[in-house]
């Protein structure tokens, strides 16, 4: 049995991946990171977040 190293990948973000994509309740819709049009370093992508507050408050566009 070849035993794998404990990291957060098989640990815990796999569980809350597959919770979140596919269990009860609303569900999400997964993006890899290295899909986004972002740096390493960047905290949050402007263009998302305008869209994303646009859409809960249509008064800011």
């Amino acid at each position: 049995m070849t035993s794998q190293p404990f990291n957060e990948a098989n640990t815990i973000e796999a569980a809350l991946i597959d919770k979140l994509t596919t269990g009860r309740g609303p569900k999400w819709d997964f993006v890899n990171g290295e899909q986004l049009p972002k740096q390493a370093g960047d905290v949050l992508i402007g263009e998302y977040l305008h869209d994303a507050l646009c859409k809960l408050n249509p008064k800011l566009s």
